[in-house]
């Protein structure tokens, strides 16, 4: 339908530059303008026609924002909020829950018409980690299993002697990865 508009308009513009040429031999000055004016009015139409198909079908071009290290749920939003869809690459049900964006693309601030997609990739695995049970743990036991899950220790100092008699969050519990333990040292 597009390329014959498209032909459409230029047969007519072709078509109107013809007739005024034979109208400017035959007819005086005054009449010409008249037609010139007359001709303009018709083409008018479609010209706002297609002005507003590329406006409104064609889609006007945003800025596309940046989603990275954000929560399915946010980049959606934020994505939405200014005309795009979002499609999103891998990740299972639990991961497009919890997990966070890490590639995107088109890249930020890059523009995208109204209506395309930006597509997401999260991350892998989810970024919570149960607490493990630290009790009786020597402070270099209890350093070696937290690094193995992703978290770090907290609330000792390095030279303690002795055995973890204390944890705050408890075992079981779920902590963000990257997160701390903090605990107490038996002395």
């Amino acid at each position: 339908m597009f390329r014959f508009s498209v032909l459409y308009l230029f047969y007519l513009v072709v078509a109107t530059v013809a007739f005024l040429i034979y109208l400017y031999k035959k007819t005086p000055p005054r009449m010409i303008v008249s037609l010139i004016a007359g001709i303009g009015l018709l083409l008018l139409p479609p010209l706002i026609y297609y002005g507003l198909w590329l406006r409104l079908w064609a889609g006007t071009p945003v800025l596309v924002p940046d989603v990275t290290n954000l929560k399915l749920h946010s980049a959606r939003s934020l994505i939405e909020s200014v005309g795009l869809r979002i499609e999103v690459l891998g990740g299972t049900p639990e991961d497009q829950l919890q997990g966070r964006i890490v590639e995107q693309s088109p890249q930020k601030d890059m523009f995208a018409r109204k209506g395309n997609s930006v597509v997401v990739r999260l991350q892998a695995g989810s970024p919570w980690v149960k607490v493990p049970s630290l009790f009786g743990e020597t402070l270099e036991q209890a350093t070696r299993i937290l690094n193995a899950l992703g978290l770090h220790l907290g609330g000792v100092s390095p030279e303690a002697i002795g055995e973890v008699v204390y944890q705050y969050p408890a075992p079981g519990l779920r902590l963000e990865r990257g997160g701390t333990v903090e605990v107490g040292i038996s002395e």
